[in-house]
């Protein structure tokens, strides 16, 4: 492989520090080659984009204090108050404005404000009360998804509603397969994916190797009713469509919908608890370097002879002509003078 001079290692890579699993990771600048997050990554970036799914906003080109949030899921209430994280300006929900004719709250807030935000400028909003949000996190936490309250005399006081849930939880991962998800031909170890030069590290290439993993992962939406969780996961399924070409700008090779699986009711957390679930497809690579130092200068010089000597019967080595069993010593003789100096031209490799 030729390594042209402007293939810098530091050009294309990122090696980053991840304060959770306390390694260096190589992370690319550009996804255009292929993502490269783990499936973790992948999930903290699908809770951080969720946020913003529920806060995108249109402002009326009328009344700008009448502000359309298409994808909020939890009805705020009257005197919530939303950040402007662009300005610093905090808008206070005046009302609550209902479809006429379904009489149901479709998004649309009128606000309280002094200058309405911008979609031009690319203006960022979020709830103060993180109880508009949906929760996203893994389906087997260690905590409820409502908190229990205790009375003066400690009794337990009645649960309030759950919060709407979106849980996720590993179904299935294996080595990333060469012609399809989950096929025969499997990528069973890492492979070279590039060899470039690090301009930090005067004198070494850099060999970037990755493997990739199929995986299978569960959504579950959680409610008390199942109205309510088929419209959540609905709604979740409504974001992995529009957000998938994001998710894939920002590391994830590939994403798409596998299936639904089966509705179930349990009493986890000692309450009925209505599940709805969705399985989706991902595919993760994960990266690793290995420098290995240049060979700086190394000299072969060739002596080739005019004319060659061909009898039948005899044998040449290194110009001279030889007979019978050769011992190693007799051997080494063809190659090197009583003084132990090599006949044919310096073989010294510099380091």
């Amino acid at each position: 492989m030729t390594i042209e001079p402007t293939d810098l290692f530091t050009d294309k890579y990122l090696i980053v520090y991840d304060p959770r699993t306390k390694n260096m990771e190589v992370r690319r600048k550009s996804t255009r080659a292929g993502g490269n997050l783990t499936l973790l990554q992948t999930m903290e970036l699908i809770d951080r984009l969720l946020r913003r799914y529920q806060t995108t906003f249109r402002v009326n080109r009328i009344s700008k204090n009448l502000i359309w949030f298409p994808f909020a899921f939890i009805q705020p209430k009257e005197g919530d108050q939303i950040l402007n994280e662009r300005t610093d300006e905090v808008y206070t929900v005046d009302q609550l404005v209902t479809n006429p004719t379904t009489k149901k709250w479709e998004g649309l807030i009128r606000m309280d404000l002094k200058d309405a935000p911008s979609e031009e400028d690319r203006h960022v909003l979020s709830f103060l009360d993180q109880r508009n949000y949906v929760v996203f996190d893994h389906t087997f936490r260690t905590e409820a998804v409502n908190s229990i309250a205790a009375k003066d005399n400690r009794e337990g006081s009645d649960a309030p509603p759950i919060r709407p849930t979106i849980g996720w939880h590993l179904v299935r991962k294996e080595p990333g397969g060469l012609s399809q998800p989950f096929g025969t031909r499997k990528e069973l170890k890492p492979r070279q994916r590039e060899v470039l030069k690090d301009p930090l590290q005067q004198g070494y290439t850099v060999s970037v190797r990755g493997q990739t993993f199929d995986n299978i992962v569960q959504f579950d939406a959680f409610g008390q009713d199942s109205l309510s969780v088929e419209s959540l996961i609905e709604w979740f399924e409504q974001f992995m469509r529009l957000y998938s070409w994001v998710l894939q700008k920002n590391g994830v090779e590939q994403t798409f919908f596998w299936r639904r699986v089966e509705d179930e009711t349990t009493s986890r957390w000692r309450q009925p608890l209505y599940t709805r679930g969705a399985q989706y497809y991902f595919r993760t690579e994960q990266l690793e370097v290995v420098y290995e130092r240049d060979m700086l200068r190394y000299d072969v010089v060739l002596d080739v002879s005019d004319n060659i000597s061909r009898a039948d019967g005899k044998r040449y080595i290194a110009g001279q002509l030889v007979s019978g069993e050769l011992t190693t010593s007799g051997y080494r003789g063809l190659f090197y003078d009583l003084s132990g100096n090599y006949l044919f031209g310096d073989i010294t490799i510099q380091h």
